[in-house]
């Protein structure tokens, strides 16, 4: 073997020795950060379950301080102003609620938290003499006469 040979074989090993460590820190530090996204959207999903958005303990509520950064200022201010139009107090809660989930939504897609998008895939169905492939554009092929 030459020198140069054993100079590379020894550098790449001192190299994988450090960046390996550092990858699965990495990894992991990046699935613990998802896994806590994950808790608080749901906390906060079963939390206004049972309370009213405009709630003082809503308001005050651990959960609410950890996401509310994430939410916008409109938002917010609906939230914590005072003021608001009561039409009736489940319509209001309703109205609420759903400014909430549209939110979360955004977030969830911001954090990339959503399910993975689906390919398009044909569906392809036999209906007696006849063979369905349906995408996009749907089209009917009739099988070849015998």
């Amino acid at each position: 073997m030459d020198w140069s040979t054993i100079l590379i074989s020894i550098a790449g090993a001192v190299i994988a020795s450090i960046l390996t460590p550092f990858s699965k820190w990495y990894f992991e530090n990046k699935k613990e950060n998802r896994n806590e996204r994950l808790k608080l959207i749901s906390d906060l999903r079963n939390l206004l379950e049972h309370k009213n958005p405009k709630d003082k303990e809503f308001l005050n509520s651990s959960i609410y301080s950890r996401i509310r950064p994430y939410f916008s200022e409109k938002l917010v201010k609906k939230l914590e102003t005072n003021s608001s139009i009561t039409i009736s107090p489940n319509n209001n809660r309703e109205i609420y609620l759903n400014s909430i989930e549209e939110e979360l939504v955004l977030i969830e897609d911001l954090w990339k938290m959503g399910l993975p998008k689906k390919k398009k895939r044909r569906n392809h169905k036999i209906q007696g003499d006849v063979f369905t492939i349906s995408s996009v554009n749907s089209s009917i092929i009739k099988p070849k006469s015998k």
